[in-house]
């Protein structure tokens, strides 16, 4: 027979009510800490509707700034005027946005604040506040009709620049001297940091000298590099004879293109040697083609705006001769453009030195319609900040 040990009585009641003692110390802070944990989200959940709400503001207003309101009329700012413009969107995320964008200035392109507000009722609101650049990655040099960035721009024979489609509008420029012969002329006007001959062939002009040099910025051409390593590799050159769709590609080498020979620019195209294009090839696509060495262009480019390639040669010169009209953008940053011939170039011409050579009405024609292709303007985002109330 089991035997009872005194003093044990009790112990389960005694050991029942620490527990609800200590259950009881607990539950108030847990249920606190559980209901301030949902408050919180709640709070954290509408700050992020906020915050993607306001940022939805800045994204329209830089749509704006590219492109205007629904008419495709473009608010004061966008075309430089020093004021602000507002707008409201109603429901972003279940929120009210209000953006204003202000005018800052316009150095290498124009730059705007864009301040964005996203609102829930009257219990919070969120703020962005970005500052934006708007501009093309070719800068301001594309305003030109030819640019020597760093020499002198020759123009021998009876050789003739204009402009198109507004006649009489062209504006050539050196950081050097502009050497003008006295049979040749200029529809538009000239600039020079040092003298320019034959100012009566520069009409109607003006035709300024001895000018402080003019400050440009400078495509990037690593950024087609970096596209043309994805596309086909091309490791001991190029030969074309016949149609041929080409890039993104790197060709490590020339690329030749013989006569009858039809390049159609699909991406960019990087050359580390030299592009050379005979008589009776073609050129055409946007590209942009572009060589380290030089490039000898014998041929033409298709005489489509809408197929009008760039050429670019980084270290080398770039020669164009031959009889065809070719609707291009030439740019070779060290070295010399040269066109001989009786070509007709519709586009524009940028390189180091210019050297034109050609007994023919128009040589050169600024065509705005070119290179309104090549001039593609960006917005660029250079700060952004947020604050929350």
């Amino acid at each position: 027979m089991r035997r009872l040990i005194r003093g044990e009585k009790g112990y389960i009641l005694i050991a029942a009510l620490l527990v609800l003692v200590v259950v009881g110390l607990i539950s108030g802070p847990v249920l606190s800490y559980m209901v301030g944990g949902l408050r919180a989200g709640h709070v954290f959940e509408t700050g992020a509707a906020e915050l993607y709400a306001a940022d939805a503001g800045v994204e329209d207003a830089a749509w704006r700034i590219q492109n205007g309101n629904e008419t495709g009329v473009k608010p004061p700012v966008a075309c430089g005027d020093p004021t602000s413009w507002n707008y409201t969107i109603s429901d972003v995320n279940g929120k009210s946005v209000a953006y204003n964008i202000t005018y800052v200035r316009n150095t290498t392109g124009a730059e705007y604040t864009i301040t964005s507000v996203a609102t829930t009722g009257n219990k919070s609101r969120t703020t962005v506040e970005a500052y934006v650049r708007y501009a093309s990655d070719w800068g301001n040099i594309l305003d030109y009709g030819i640019v020597a960035l760093n020499g002198s721009i020759t123009i021998d024979a009876t050789s003739a620049l204009d402009s198109f489609p507004e006649p009489n509008k062209t504006h050539i420029y050196a950081n050097g001297n502009i050497a003008n012969a006295q049979q040749s002329r200029v529809y538009g006007r000239a600039t020079a940091t040092g003298t320019i001959a034959n100012i009566n062939s520069i009409i109607p002009g003006p035709a300024l000298d001895n000018q402080s040099p003019i400050l440009f910025v400078l495509p990037d051409t690593q950024k087609y590099l970096d596209e043309a390593n994805k596309g086909d590799l091309f490791p001991n050159g190029l030969v074309v004879n016949e149609n041929r769709l080409l890039g993104p590609a790197h060709i490590t080498g020339d690329l030749d293109i013989q006569a009858q020979g039809v390049v159609t620019l699909g991406g960019p195209v990087w050359v580390t040697g030299q592009i050379k294009a005979a008589g009776g090839s073609v050129i055409c696509g946007e590209g942009p083609l572009v060589a380290v060495g030089g490039a000898d262009l014998g041929g033409g480019a298709a005489p489509l705006v809408e197929k009008m390639p760039v050429i670019i040669s980084t270290q080398g010169e770039i020669k164009v001769s031959g009889n065809a009209e070719n609707y291009m953008v030439l740019y070779a940053p060290q070295g010399k453009v040269s066109v001989t011939g009786n070509p007709n170039i519709q586009g524009c011409i940028i390189g180091k030195e210019i050297y034109l050579n050609v007994a023919k009405k128009v040589s050169v024609t600024y065509n705005t319609i070119v290179v309104a292709r090549v001039r593609v303007f960006r917005i660029t985002v250079l700060t952004w900040e947020v604050s929350r109330q």
